[in-house]
């Protein structure tokens, strides 16, 4: 069961709760749970992303360069959650969507400019990460995920100031027992 606008395309509004959504809505039950998904263009939905992801307030080519890597993250990541009946979920899991809450007059250039626009590598969409902060350094992709993606690699990013930024400096810890217990589970042989 879906409820699709019959007029005005997907750019049609409907409201849920108070949010505003573009499109469509799907209902569907998964493994005897309710599901309703919001079904949307790509540059419907992106605006959507862009507008959470990063301040509309910053600099258009800075605002580009984010609605294209939200649009391969978008294309690499459709079924990553199809076992729950959708593509993607809209938190920080995937990316940050609320339909059009916070959307900005500068939410949409930025993907009508970049439209059907993506990065690839070897002629497959490049799989493009991002977060609020990097720290001083990237890291390896191969360090953190396992993966070997020959163009995530680690890259000097001096220039962020961590002191200033939401996340830039943080900390945490666990004891050497759950230390080597994770090294351990990742195949590694610790004295």
């Amino acid at each position: 069961v879906g409820l699709f606008p019959t007029r005005g395309g997907m750019d049609r509004r409907l409201k849920i709760d108070g949010t505003e959504y573009r499109g469509g809505l799907d209902f569907k039950v998964v493994n005897g749970k309710k599901v309703i998904t919001n079904v949307v263009f790509m540059n419907n939905y992106l605006y959507g992303v862009i507008s959470r992801e990063m301040s509309p307030s910053w600099h258009i080519e800075a605002l580009k360069a984010q609605a294209v890597c939200a649009r391969n993250y978008a294309i690499n990541n459709l079924n990553k959650h199809k076992e729950y009946g959708f593509d993607l979920c809209n938190t920080v899991c995937c990316q940050a969507y609320a339909g059009t809450r916070f959307e900005t007059d500068n939410s949409y250039a930025p993907v009508d400019d970049t439209s059907n626009q993506i990065l690839t590598y070897n002629s497959k969409p490049a799989e493009l990460y991002y977060s609020s902060s990097m720290g001083s350094r990237t890291e390896d992709v191969k360090n953190v995920w396992g993966s070997n993606v020959p163009y995530l690699v680690s890259v000097d990013n001096s220039y962020e100031d961590t002191e200033n930024v939401t996340n830039g400096v943080w900390s945490g810890s666990i004891t050497s027992d759950e230390a080597t217990t994770i090294m351990r589970n990742k195949g590694y042989d610790v004295g």
